[in-house]
């Protein structure tokens, strides 16, 4: 029978913790561009694969409304998925 040593699974689970935190990290500063800034978000995304090329403003709302959900994400992550 083959079983896991217990100190090993914690140090599993603290890396999966720590791996929530970064992931939800990116997610908020990324959704706070994407607030601040929905033009930057879409350069940033999608605009430089096209040339010449500027965001419509429905792209631009879409923008915004993702930066929430992805700071709201990234917060729950962060915090509460322990």
């Amino acid at each position: 029978m083959n079983m896991a040593c217990p100190h090993h699974i914690r140090e599993t689970a603290k890396e999966g913790t720590r791996m929530n935190a970064l992931v939800g990290f990116v997610l908020v500063i990324w959704g706070i561009i994407n607030i601040i800034s929905p033009e930057t978000g879409w350069h940033l995304s999608d605009g430089w694969k096209y040339r010449d090329a500027e965001p419509s403003d429905e792209a631009l709302v879409w923008g915004r409304i993702s930066g929430v959900i992805m700071v709201v994400a990234g917060i729950y992550m962060m915090f509460f998925m322990i």
